[in-house]
C-alpha cells in the first residue's frame, strides 16, 4: 500500500490528538489514584466525588484538606464535608471516623426525605420544596502548640426549615496522635462545676433577668451541657445550643473563658501551655 504526503499529514492530524488525549487521561488517572490512595478514603467514604487539595501550611503546620461532595435527587440532596488530613495516621483515623459518621447520617436522612417527597407528590400531585437534605461540614485549627493541636468542626444540617448547626472539637497530642479530653486538663473531676459556675456568671452579664431559667437549666454541671468546648489560643470557647441558655432567636450562644480564669483549676503541665 502506498501513502502520499497528504495522507500522512491527515493521519498525523488524527493520531496526535488521540495520543495526547490518551496520555493526559492516563496521567490524570494515575495522579488521582495516588492522591486518594495516600489517605485511604476510597473505601471508607460513600460520597461520589473525592477532591484532593495540595498540602498547605496551616497556622505553622502542614495540613492537607480532603473535600467530599455529592448531589443527587435532582439537587434535593447535597453534601459537602471538609476533613483535615495531618501527618499523623492515628489523628487522621479519628478525624475520618468523625466525618464518616456525618456522611452515613446524611445518606440515611436523604433516603428518608426522598421517600417522603415521592409520597407527597403521588398523593397531592404538587411539588414541594421542603423535602431537602443539605449537610455541610467545615473545620478550623483552633489551637496549635509544640505538643498539641485542636480542631473545631461546624456541622450544618437542613432537612427543611432554618436548619441546625452544631459545633464540636477534637484535641490531639501531635506526636502520639492520642486524643486529649477536656477532663485531662483539670486537676480534679469537679471541672464541670467550675465551667458551670464561670459560665453562669458570664451569661447573666450578657442576658437580662428574664433569661435566668434558660441559663440555670442550660449550665447545670452535666457533660451534655458542655459537649461543645473548644480549645483556642485565648482560652476555652464554649458553645451552647439553640434554646439551651437563651431564647431561640439568639441561636448558638458562645462565651470565651480566658485561661487566667481557669489557672487555679488546671494541671501544671497544662498551665505551661498558656504562659
Amino acid at each position: 500500500m502506498r501513502y502520499t504526503k497528504a495522507s500522512n499529514k491527515l493521519n498525523l492530524k488524527i493520531i496526535i490528538p488521540i495520543f495526547a488525549a490518551t496520555l493526559i487521561g492516563t496521567i490524570w488517572m494515575l495522579l488521582s489514584k495516588n492522591n486518594i490512595g495516600e489517605i485511604g478514603l476510597t473505601d471508607n467514604y460513600q460520597a461520589k466525588q473525592i477532591i484532593w487539595h495540595d498540602e498547605t501550611k496551616y497556622k505553622g503546620i502542614s495540613i492537607s484538606v480532603n473535600t467530599t461532595k455529592d448531589q443527587f435527587n435532582e439537587g434535593r440532596s447535597t453534601i459537602l464535608v471538609v476533613t483535615p488530613v495531618t501527618q499523623n495516621k492515628t489523628i487522621n483515623k479519628t478525624l475520618r471516623q468523625l466525618s464518616q459518621k456525618f456522611i452515613d447520617e446524611f445518606y440515611k436522612e436523604a433516603k428518608k426525605q426522598e421517600s417522603s417527597y415521592k409520597k407527597y407528590v403521588a398523593e397531592t400531585n404538587l411539588e414541594a420544596a421542603t423535602f431537602i437534605t443539605n449537610y455541610v461540614q467545615h473545620f478550623d485549627v483552633s489551637f496549635v502548640s509544640e505538643d498539641y493541636i485542636a480542631f473545631i468542626f461546624n456541622q450544618h444540617t437542613n432537612t427543611g426549615g432554618s436548619g441546625n448547626d452544631s459545633i464540636s472539637s477534637r484535641i490531639f497530642h501531635r506526636a502520639s496522635g492520642k486524643e486529649i479530653y477536656l477532663s485531662d486538663f483539670f486537676s480534679n473531676d469537679t471541672y464541670l462545676s467550675t465551667l458551670s459556675e464561670i459560665s453562669r456568671t458570664k451569661l447573666h452579664k450578657k442576658y437580662p433577668q428574664e433569661n435566668n431559667i434558660f441559663i440555670e437549666d442550660g449550665t447545670t454541671p452535666k457533660q451534655e451541657n458542655f459537649d461543645s468546648v473548644v480549645l483556642t489560643q485565648k482560652g476555652l470557647l464554649i458553645s451552647f445550643d439553640k434554646y439551651q441558655v437563651a431564647p431561640g432567636s439568639e441561636g448558638i450562644v458562645k462565651i470565651l473563658i480566658p485561661f487566667k480564669d481557669l489557672s487555679e483549676f488546671l494541671l501544671p503541665k497544662i498551665k505551661e501551655l498558656f504562659q
